[in-house]
């Protein structure tokens, strides 16, 4: 793979009220979602806000919001975190090295 170019997936994090305003016609298949959560409502409601995690973590960064996005990398067993609030104030694409190899973020 050295050298290959990934094929970008785009993606979107939403709730499903800012989707159907967005894109009326979207069906759902079943309700059944095989659950006793009611998800007519958004079961994350708040959750991004606050700093209580629903899973304990061992380690926890106190220069970041426990809850901060990042996107992480792994280059043979050499591990590293790019936080969604560093990159948006980076000039991208972000030039780096993990584990003596460059890579692009």
């Amino acid at each position: 793979l050295t050298g290959a170019r990934l094929e970008l997936l785009p993606s979107t994090h939403t709730t499903w009220e800012k989707w159907r305003k967005k894109h009326p016609g979207t069906r759902v298949l079943s309700r059944d979602t095989g659950h006793l959560r009611n998800y007519d409502r958004d079961p994350y409601e708040g959750y991004y806000e606050s700093e209580r995690l629903m899973f304990g973590v061992r380690n926890i960064s106190r220069a970041y919001h426990p809850k901060e996005r990042v996107i992480g990398i792994e280059v043979e067993g050499t591990y590293k975190a790019y936080p969604f609030s560093e990159l948006s104030r980076s000039k991208l694409p972000v030039k780096d090295r993990v584990n003596g190899k460059p890579l692009t973020v």
